[in-house]
C-alpha cells in the first residue's frame, strides 16, 4: 500500500495519508468517542490486493471512576427455597 484514507463518525471528510513508505493517519487534535472507522486503500505498489493488512490503533483513555458493588445478602437454612427469595 502506498496511500490510505480514513473517515470516522466525527470527521466530515476522509483524511489521507501523506507517507507512501508507511501510510499512517494521525488525528490532531485527538478524536474522541469514535464509533465507526472506515479505512480505504487508495493506491498500492501493484494491481493485486494486499495479502494481509495490519491496523494499529493507539489510544489513551481516562481511567474508570470508583466502582461500587452491591451488598450480598446471606441466605441461611436448609431445604428448597422458592425462586422468589433470590430476586
Amino acid at each position: 500500500m502506498t496511500s490510505i484514507s480514513a473517515i470516522t463518525n466525527s470527521t466530515s471528510n476522509p483524511i489521507q495519508s501523506n507517507n507512501s513508505t508507511n501510510p499512517v493517519i494521525v488525528y490532531i487534535p485527538d478524536a474522541e468517542d469514535i464509533l465507526k472507522l472506515d479505512v480505504s486503500i487508495l493506491n498500492s505498489n501493484n494491481t493485486e490486493r494486499p495479502q494481509s493488512v495490519q491496523l494499529a490503533i493507539f489510544a489513551c483513555a481516562e481511567p474508570p471512576g470508583p466502582v461500587t458493588r452491591p451488598g450480598v445478602n446471606a441466605v441461611s437454612g436448609t431445604g428448597n427455597f422458592p425462586s422468589e427469595s433470590f430476586r
